[in-house]
């Protein structure tokens, strides 16, 4: 008998990642997932949207900006 790679575990995962990093509204992630608490999905895919966080303020959004470059600091230290 030949043996599945991906159980049907792992696949739900990972489109409940995919949703995640395409920066789907959370309530509606829950839905789809079949959730009845918003807790169970914040709990079970949690470290994806910490990850996804992290991505979208690497890329340079505005908040990483200003982490990067805090007010004040360019005018109290100049060049």
């Amino acid at each position: 008998m030949i043996k599945s790679k991906y159980t049907p575990y792992s696949l739900r995962h990972f489109y409940a990642s995919v949703l995640i990093d395409s920066r789907m509204n959370l309530k509606r992630i829950q839905t789809l997932m079949g959730h009845r608490n918003i807790e169970t999905t914040l709990n079970t895919y949690g470290h994806l949207i910490e990850r996804a966080e992290a991505a979208a303020e690497d890329k340079g959004g505005m908040l990483s900006v200003i982490s990067q470059n805090p007010c004040g600091e360019s005018v109290a230290n100049p060049l």
